[in-house]
């Protein structure tokens, strides 16, 4: 076990050898309408989106077959592969990395942003709101008003500075156990 601390929070990073049994590939396509008429005129439009699915049935080093649902993905029979989960101490493993080992290729179904957002360790979005929330209650009350409002967005901006320097660690921490899984 590998493990990393981002932002006060430990990543533990788990692993299990497996062999490909069987590979299956579907095209998924959603498509969605919208459309009104008004005044005897109508309008309509359509979006179409395509995306692989890969079915791939494994084998661990425990013997236990495991069904995988990956995206763009090129795994085939027989081929040596590692899988890397992410958890912490409060959420189940999340699939994040794929190696193949006879290949020399790897994969991030979960890369590094979308853990640190599964993990509710990003939370820009949440200070964005926050620090407008301030500012415009502070620019209401005025003078001493605007002025603790600028304190307090100056302190969370370095709060989340520091928060974001943290987190630009993960992504090479996770490229660094692909290359040793080869």
């Amino acid at each position: 076990m590998d493990s990393i601390t981002i932002s006060g929070t430990e990543i533990k990073f788990t692993f299990e050898d497996a062999e490909v049994l069987e590979v299956k590939s579907f095209l998924k396509s959603d498509v969605q309408g919208d459309g009104s008429v008004s005044g005897g005129i109508g309008s309509l439009s359509v979006d179409t989106k395509h995306s692989m699915i890969n079915r791939i049935w494994v084998k661990t080093s425990n013997g236990n077959e495991t069904l995988l649902e990956l995206g763009d993905i090129t795994l085939r029979k027989g081929q040596k592969i590692r899988i890397i989960y992410a958890s912490t101490d409060e959420t189940a493993p999340v699939l994040s990395l794929i190696v193949n080992q006879s290949a020399g290729e790897h994969w991030y179904p979960c890369n590094a942003n979308k853990l640190l957002m599964h993990f509710g360790i990003d939370k820009t979005m949440q200070s964005i709101v926050i620090a407008t929330l301030i500012a415009l209650i502070g620019f209401s009350l005025g003078g001493l008003g605007i002025v603790i409002a600028a304190v307090i967005i100056l302190y969370g901006y370095k709060v989340q500075s520091s928060k974001l320097a943290d987190s630009k660690k993960l992504a090479p921490f996770m490229e660094s156990l692909a290359q040793k899984s080869y």
